[in-house]
């Protein structure tokens, strides 16, 4: 869910910080002075002010003492903010990096997170992800996202692990990221195309089987990165680290005057 404040400052954050992430103001460039910048998007510099705020606490803008406020390079910025996420995603090209990113990421969590909740799963939870495994075979052609954060938030939390459950909170955005970005663009529709290998998972963990959980759960990474790199050949892009910055037409830095 998005954290913004309420109002003119949400709109002139969503606004700036899309400009940002699409690269129509570059990483790295010195924004024009307040209020020439409160111009250039029709509000006043108490609005601008706040909404500089929110974006520097999100990575993407900081003070340079004697130059003003400078667009922070993409490495600075906070992707497990769900606003920088959504903002990112907007560009389909961003895409496939960042979800490669994800992948990675979970790559290196859940076959270990697998394992230990096929060690440490209490009976009832085993019960509750195969319950949403079982919920995403049936749910064919619908958009069940929250059954599938679940099932994934489920076997965090199964491992009995303090770190691995704590977390949840981050790992729940990245879910919900990967998912909204990735279905629209790889199938052209928000269809759910889902296989059996949450319910084998959830099985393995049911058996106590650590060993088939830790291949189920490498399987479930491969298939998703095998989907990640068709999603990339559909756009036509690289697929690599997150780029530093797209360059799209660039605005109007300076009231009146041209785009670079």
């Amino acid at each position: 869910m998005s954290q913004l404040s309420q109002g003119a400052v949400r709109e002139i954050v969503s606004r700036i910080g899309s400009d940002i992430a699409a690269g129509r103001l570059e990483q790295g460039s010195i924004l024009p002075k307040e209020a020439d910048l409160a111009a250039l998007y029709g509000v006043g510099r108490s609005t601008l002010r706040e909404a500089v705020k929110v974006l520097s606490a999100k990575g993407m803008i900081r003070t340079v003492r004697r130059f003003g406020s400078q667009v922070c390079p993409s490495e600075d910025w906070n992707f497990l903010d769900p606003d920088v996420l959504g903002w990112f995603t907007d560009v389909p090209e961003n895409v496939p990096g960042l979800v490669l990113s994800i992948i990675e990421l979970r790559s290196s969590i859940e076959p270990v997170a697998a394992a230990l909740a096929a060690r440490r799963a209490k009976p009832e939870e085993a019960a509750e992800i195969l319950r949403n495994a079982e919920a995403l075979m049936a749910t064919l052609p619908g958009t069940p996202f929250e059954v599938d954060v679940a099932f994934h938030l489920g076997v965090l939390k199964a491992t009995h692990n303090v770190l691995f459950r704590g977390l949840a909170n981050s790992y729940e955005i990245l879910l919900r990221a990967q998912f909204k970005a990735c279905w629209p663009v790889l199938w052209e529709d928000t269809r759910y195309h889902p296989d059996e290998k949450h319910v084998h998972l959830a099985r393995a963990i049911i058996a106590r089987d650590a060993t088939r959980a830790t291949r189920i759960a490498n399987d479930m990474m491969r298939a998703m990165r095998h989907n990640t790199m068709m999603m990339a050949r559909k756009l036509g892009v690289q697929t690599g680290p997150i780029p530093r910055g797209p360059a799209p037409a660039r605005l109007m830095l300076a009231v009146g005057g041209k785009a670079g």
